[in-house]
């Protein structure tokens, strides 16, 4: 019986998210590089709009910019077009996605759908 190589890799956040990978098979340490190269981009544009919402500012110009809605449903891509316009820079998708989740968390907005297709709109 031959062992296929394993490589695990968790990474968490200070909000108790956490990201699993788990490769098993042929893997070089070129493949792993790039994978943890990826996760640390994620982690260092996750951390500078983190520290924007302890400031108030990322949340309060996404909720602001999702009252362009009004009682319309959107979606986060939508509601990332918005804010990108107002903000001139781009946001990543996740962001976004966990900002809009927090809002409904916290009633100002309802959401329907599932995982794959969810749609919010105010409260």
């Amino acid at each position: 019986m031959t062992v296929k190589p394993q490589v695990k890799v968790e990474v968490k956040d200070g909000n108790g998210s956490k990201l699993t990978i788990i490769m098993s098979g042929k893997f070089d340490a070129e493949k792993l590089n790039k994978i943890m190269a990826i996760i640390g981009e994620g982690q260092d544009q996750y951390a500078e709009y983190a520290s924007q919402e302890e400031r108030g500012t990322l949340m309060d110009m996404l909720y602001s910019a999702v009252q362009y809605f009004g009682t319309e449903w959107f979606d986060s891509k939508r509601a990332r077009d918005i804010l990108r316009e107002q903000l001139n820079r781009d946001v990543p998708l996740p962001v976004v996605s966990t900002y809009l989740s927090r809002m409904k968390e916290s009633g100002k907005l309802v959401c329907r759908g599932n995982r794959v297709h969810r749609e919010y709109r105010l409260a």
